[in-house]
């Protein structure tokens, strides 16, 4: 142990130091989007089934303009490792010309859906709510769009705090227009579920102009500012961060269209199924919360060592962020084992849904395990731009492997809610070893 922590502390530090505002940050978006279900929830079922509805379709669009947007961080990274200010500031020109109109670009694909909302079997009255909801969110992708720029720059620069004071006061703020706009109080209009999405860009557009004026203002971008005017347009280096970019905003909508698929198996099943799965899997996002966060902690390490040229400490940084996500998940594994009855009593009082519920737990308690890994090689490779293999190899785990695995034992061979989950751990662990065996390859490749 103490070995242990004589090679790896300093970096078990400084992942957690990353790592810890990006959590926040998560759990801040966590909490606006149980207040909208908990606020318009009161309004009826058909406004929640609406905005339900408009999110499923809507969040593919973000996810993947949020992963398009995550190549700033390994790529101005690495010039930040290398004492390079001048090329990450040019990085940053880049994306300050691109992402916008990328917003605008995923805004005017994102709002062909409402032509697709009547053609999928729903209630007329749902897609009625659900429409000018789902419209005032797709524009909501431009300002969002702007504040990740300055975001993930941040990041690259090593620092998270930034964007989590942003993300929590945004937070706060969203949840106060959402009572003042949803149910029209002190003198603000009740606009229902359209109020919801006027709290949600309004609270967006806020977010991006504290990053502007963030950009502005902070000592941490000054080089950046006194740089601006040596940079420009480099059509190469934005094809570059599209080349990143790309396939990680893929690994995005790949993972969410696996589980989306997986609930409408659950939902083949019968309604407590679905039921069960839907709070087993709340409760695996809580936890995925930590990995994400040490997986972006790790990418923003891995870059700046390539930027140094030590690959001795690029390793090292990578093996303490599996340590501490490991650790993390054996004990979220107990947890979930030893409480398995428990927790899902919290969320449902059914007893036919905790029960189904409980055996998936203790599915999920080895799930998180292999998630959490993958999620962090995941990070590493990120930040060895290393994204294309690994995009590819997701897609086979999930599509290939967890997929058909969970038809087959789920539906076919009729295991029921178990056998879909045992698909996506099969998958996970699949692709956890691929992602690590990637890792090993191009740590030994890497000309750092």
């Amino acid at each position: 142990m103490k070995e242990l922590i004589r090679i790896y502390g300093r970096h078990y530090k400084g992942n957690l130091f990353l790592a810890f505002p990006v959590m926040m940050s998560q759990a801040g978006q966590m909490i606006v989007a149980l207040t909208d279900n908990l606020m318009v929830g009161q309004l009826g079922a058909v406004e929640l089934a609406a905005v339900a509805l408009a999110n499923n379709i809507f969040v593919i669009g973000m996810m993947f303009a949020i992963g398009l947007i995550s190549a700033i961080t390994p790529i101005a990274g690495k010039a930040i490792g290398a004492k390079d200010r001048l090329e990450s500031s040019t990085i940053l020109k880049q994306a300050v010309y691109m992402h916008p109109l990328s917003g605008v670009i995923i805004t005017g694909i994102l709002l062909c859906g409402i032509f697709i909302m009547p053609h999928m079997g729903q209630d007329p009255a749902v897609i009625k709510v659900a429409i000018p909801y789902y419209i005032i969110l797709c524009i909501s992708i431009i300002p969002l769009s702007i504040f990740f720029v300055f975001r993930q720059y941040a990041e690259a620069l090593g620092n998270t705090r930034v964007a989590m004071q942003v993300t929590l006061t945004g937070a706060v703020i969203n949840i106060g227009l959402n009572y003042l706009l949803i149910f029209g109080k002190l003198g603000f209009p009740q606009l229902g579920v359209e109020g919801a999405g006027y709290a949600t860009l309004l609270c967006r557009v806020y977010m991006s102009i504290a990053a502007i004026i963030l950009f502005f203002r902070m000592d941490l971008f000054k080089p950046d500012r006194k740089n601006w005017k040596l940079t420009k347009f480099e059509p190469i280096k934005s094809m570059h961060l599209l080349r990143i970019g790309v396939p990680i905003g893929s690994q995005y909508i790949t993972e969410m269209l696996a589980f989306s698929i997986g609930s409408f198996m659950m939902g083949w099943i019968g309604t407590n199924a679905l039921a069960a799965h839907q709070v087993v899997m709340s409760l695996v996002g809580f936890t995925y919360m930590v990995s994400a966060g040490l997986a972006s902690a790790t990418t923003i390490k891995v870059s700046h060592f390539r930027g140094q040229r030590n690959l001795k400490e690029m390793n090292r940084a990578i093996y303490a962020s599996i340590h501490m996500v490991g650790l993390f998940m054996f004990c979220s594994l107990l947890i979930f084992y030893n409480f398995r009855f428990f927790i899902p009593s919290l969320f449902i009082k059914d007893p036919a849904v905790i029960a189904i519920a409980s055996k998936l737990m203790i599915i999920a308690a080895m799930f998180q395990l292999f998630d959490g890994f993958q999620v962090n090689m995941l990070g590493a490779l990120r930040g060895m731009e290393d994204v294309r293999i690994p995009m590819i190899l997701l897609a086979i785990a999930y599509f290939a492997i967890a997929l058909p695995f969970s038809y087959l034992a789920g539906i076919a061979l009729k295991f029921g809610p178990q056998g879909v989950w045992f698909g996506y751990l099969f998958g996970l662990f699949s692709v956890s070893v691929q992602l690590f065996i990637r890792y090993k390859y191009k740590a030994k490749r890497l000309k750092v």
